[in-house]
Order: structure tokens, then C-alpha cells, then sequence
């Protein structure tokens, strides 16, 4: 068969086809030529195209953050050389898919409640970080325990979720989120880009602000999902890496063409531009970034990372332990933050709870029953650095032993 590659960018929905000479449409594996259907990717055996496709931003641990549409647009290099496909990095534009819609506070002027959580499943505060964004300023989070928004000018530009009533705002109820924005324009999240003023919250999703490199001649641990509720996971037709932090000094929602990476056709080397701060000269500087290589394990990283440690003796009269643990990105090793929640996460099993991987302090959990030695299992998110500690406690669940902070790596 003869014919050529085509990448497509509809909708700012990327994929790969091959075109033969009469214009019909299909996509290749390993040499052998499947069927294809409009942006429709079919499984590897089978012509049955029905629904599926490859994600535009993976499930992690069954749940989903959206970088689907122009929420974080995305742009194929039509030169890249098999068996690679690159896009540039995946600038973050704003839609409806955030949570968004927000109510004023009563006696607070800069302060709003937003009645539309997240698409699909909600805020997953213990899966993804939130991600919020007003104009082009981005929004910091104060959720925890003592957070309060009050229209002080310290507190401009935040956000704050929910955990136990009464956190952010006086009255609040669990699961409710709020933002502290002045002079809003628009209490939905404007989906074209400009910089208006506007309310834009929701799970910062695995492929978000990265640039994506598919590789097409290995199948995914990730699987090809049948539909966008889905968490059926199945062998799919291709893996993908994000590549993070390559394209340095992009501003939230106001990118130029240039603001991006130009990954070169072999999927090795890349050019990143780099926005000075005002007033350096130039504007722009260029790095050429050598790519890491590929490297294929049996690790899934689609999901938490277990980091176990082994309980041999334990003090006189410990009946369970908990394991609280964090990482440094969330401040000191030694609050034991995990997420952007300013309060200790803490790990009560032997294995790791996809739907509950863990429980802030404050929440209501068993220990791990260890009278006479066990294994406790961190959740731990790929590719970090985590701490921990453990605390024995006695039948009535008071500690009566910590040992010192472990560290370690969930790769």
C-alpha cells in the first residue's frame, strides 16, 4: 500500500492517520493497515470503530481531569518521523469544562461560591492538584483547616475547597468550593483565552501545560477508554509520555505561537523559548533541550505508586499504626502535606485504595491493625520524593511511639 502520514488538528483534537492514494483513511500499527473512521482510532484487533480513541488526557487512578477541546489546546508537528508523533506544549485557553458559575458571598465583596463543580467527577483534591486561573493570574490554593477568605487583599486571587464545614468561609459545608477574586467581570470561565477577569477551577489534568510525545509501535498500559465516564482499561494501540517543564516562562492564557517547544521530527532534541522578565533583552531566548530517552518497564504509572514499609517488632501495647506522609513541594517534609491541603495525609492500609488512597487528619479512618508486625503501603504519586513517619498507637488509638521520617522514591 502506498500512501502518506497525515496528523490532523481538528477541534484541536489530535490524530494520526494514513491516507492511500484513492483518499480513504486508515491508521497503521507495525505495518499492517487498520480501519479508521473520522477522528475515530479503532482497537488494535478489530474493525469495530464504535467510540474509541486515544485520550487526550489519560485517567489516573480511575479519575479524570479534562484537557479535552481547547480547554489545553494542542498542536501536531506534522514532520514528525515514525514511530514518534509530537505536539508542542499544551497551553492552557479555558471552557466550560472547568467549575465555574459563581455566587456572591453575602457580606464579602470580593468573594464567590461556585455552583458548577468539575466536569464529569468532581474536584479529585486526592487525585489531581486544583487548578485555578482568573484572567491570566493564576489562583493560589488555601484550602485546610484554618483557611479563611475574607476579602483581605492577602487573600486576592485564591481558592479553597471544602473539607470540613465551616473551612474558607463561615457556614460553608463540605465539598463546596470557593474563590476570592476583585473586580470579577465574568462568573463563568471564558472559554476563548482573553484576559477577562473570570472563574476558572478544576483538576490540573495529567497532560496539562506539557508537550505529549506518542509513541506508536508500543501498546499503553493505559488503555484505549470507550468512553469518557469509562475506567475500563484495555491494551491500546500506542504509549505516550509528557515531557513537563519544558517550555519555561508561559503565562497562564497568554501565549504567543512562541511561547511553546519545537520538538525536532527524530523526537531527541527540542528548542524552548523562554520568556525573559520585563525590561531583559531580548524578549526571547532559545535553549535546545536534549529529550530524555525512552525507557519501557512494567511500572503503571497510571496510577498511585505503592511505597510500602515492613513492621517487624513494636513498642509494648501497639494494637494499630497509621503512616502520615507528604511531599517537600507542599512545604516542610515534616507537615507531611501530600496534596496542597495544608494538613498531614495519612496512610491506613497494606494496599492502595484507588477510590481512597488516603485520608487527611482530620477525617474519620481505622489504623492498620499491627500488634505483632505488618506491612503499611503509601499511595505514593509517580516520579517523587515522599516522606513519612509512623505512629503507633495503642486500642484506644492514642499514640504511644513515632519513628524518625523515612524517605523514599515512588518510580
Amino acid at each position: 500500500m502506498t500512501g502518506v502520514w497525515l496528523t490532523q488538528d481538528v477541534g484541536h483534537t489530535v490524530s494520526r492517520k494514513w491516507q492511500d492514494g484513492s483518499g480513504s483513511m486508515y491508521l497503521a500499527i507495525n505495518g499492517a493497515a487498520i480501519a479508521q473512521s473520522g477522528n475515530i482510532i479503532v482497537d488494535r484487533k478489530t474493525i469495530d470503530v464504535a467510540d474509541r480513541y486515544i485520550p487526550q488526557s489519560p485517567y489516573f487512578a480511575g479519575a479524570y481531569a479534562p484537557a479535552d477541546g481547547t480547554t489545553f489546546q494542542k498542536h501536531p508537528y506534522a514532520n514528525s518521523r515514525a514511530p514518534w508523533q509530537s505536539t508542542d506544549v499544551y497551553p492552557y485557553i479555558g471552557s466550560n469544562l472547568m467549575a465555574q458559575g459563581g455566587v456572591a458571598v453575602g457580606g464579602l465583596t470580593k468573594v464567590y461560591r461556585l455552583t458548577t463543580d468539575s466536569y464529569i467527577d468532581g474536584i479529585n483534591y486526592k487525585h489531581f492538584a486544583m487548578f485555578g486561573a482568573s484572567g491570566t493570574t493564576a489562583l493560589r490554593d488555601v484550602s485546610g483547616p484554618s483557611s479563611v477568605l475574607d476579602d483581605s487583599a492577602g487573600k486576592d486571587f485564591t481558592m479553597c475547597k471544602v473539607l470540613n464545614a465551616n473551612e474558607c468561609v463561615s457556614g460553608s459545608t463540605a465539598g463546596q468550593l470557593y474563590v476570592q477574586i476583585p473586580s470579577l467581570a465574568l462568573t463563568t470561565c471564558n472559554g476563548s483565552g482573553a484576559a477577562t477577569v473570570d472563574i476558572c477551577v478544576g483538576d490540573f489534568p495529567v497532560a496539562g501545560s506539557s508537550a505529549i510525545q506518542t509513541y506508536w509501535n508500543r501498546p499503553n498500559k493505559q488503555g484505549v477508554e470507550t468512553n469518557l465516564a469509562s475506567t475500563a482499561s484495555r491494551w491500546g494501540i500506542a504509549s505516550q509520555r509528557t515531557l513537563a517543564g519544558v517550555a519555561k516562562g508561559i503565562s497562564y492564557r497568554n501565549n504567543t505561537q512562541f511561547d511553546t517547544i519545537r520538538i525536532f521530527p527524530n523526537g531527541k532534541w527540542a528548542l524552548s523559548m523562554r520568556l525573559m522578565p520585563p525590561g531583559a533583552t531580548p524578549d526571547y531566548w532559545t535553549e535546545v533541550l536534549k529529550i530524555p530517552p525512552t525507557i519501557f518497564d512494567s511500572v503503571n504509572r497510571t496510577t498511585f505508586i505503592p511505597v510500602q514499609e515492613q513492621i517487624g517488632s513494636v513498642p509494648t501495647g501497639t494494637n494499630n499504626i497509621i503512616a502520615e506522609f507528604g511531599y517537600a513541594e507542599n512545604g516542610s517534609p515534616a507537615s507531611f502535606y501530600c496534596t496542597q491541603r495544608t494538613e498531614a495525609c495519612v496512610a491506613v492500609s497494606s494496599t492502595v485504595n484507588e477510590t481512597t488512597p488516603f485520608y487527611f487528619a482530620s477525617e474519620s479512618y481505622t489504623g492498620l491493625s499491627c500488634a505483632s508486625g505488618c506491612t503499611i503501603t503509601l499511595p505514593g504519586y509517580p516520579a517523587r520524593v515522599i516522606y513519612w513517619r509512623v505512629k503507633y498507637r495503642d486500642v484506644s488509638n492514642n499514640v504511644i511511639a513515632t519513628s524518625p521520617i523515612r524517605v523514599g522514591v515512588s518510580f
